[in-house]
């Protein structure tokens, strides 16, 4: 690892190297149903918080993609998944998934990622399955009327 935590400073290789590692990570820990292997390469942009609390702040802009000749989903572009990394210190600010309604989560020290998937495991918690677009909807029919005919 290079000694200056500021990823600014990383030659763009390896500095994208790790961010897309970092991606890819935060991808299997937090959403693993939306995880794919596309040969299109993530983009990475840097941009600068607007947020209060972190005004002026730089961090980078990770977004995964997956192959639209292999499956459609309900989002407007190509986009699957997207993590955002703080340029300082290279800890993951949080990911939003985009075919889930853009829904995420976030990282706050002194947990960050880590901390938090060992705290979702240790509670059994996991926010995200896949979905069909279904799950809100009635049963077609009620399997049991069958069953409730008979008594």
């Amino acid at each position: 690892m290079y000694p200056d935590s500021n990823l600014a400073t990383w030659p763009d290789a390896a500095r994208d190297s790790f961010l897309v590692a970092k991606g890819k990570k935060i991808n299997v820990m937090f959403a693993p149903d939306f995880y794919r292997e596309c040969d299109k390469k993530p983009e990475i942009t840097r941009k600068i918080s607007d947020s209060p609390r972190d005004f002026g702040k730089p961090y980078y802009e990770i977004e995964f993609f997956y192959d639209t000749t292999k499956e459609k989903l309900l989002v407007k572009d190509e986009c699957i998944f997207i993590v955002h990394v703080w340029a300082e210190g290279g800890q993951a600010i949080g990911y939003f998934v985009p075919a889930y309604s853009n829904v995420g989560d976030s990282f706050d020290p002194p947990l960050w990622e880590d901390g938090k998937y060992k705290n979702w495991q240790e509670r059994e918690f996991h926010p995200f399955s896949y979905r069909t677009g279904y799950e809100n909807r009635p049963p077609p029919f009620d399997p049991y009327k069958r069953l409730k005919k008979q008594k």
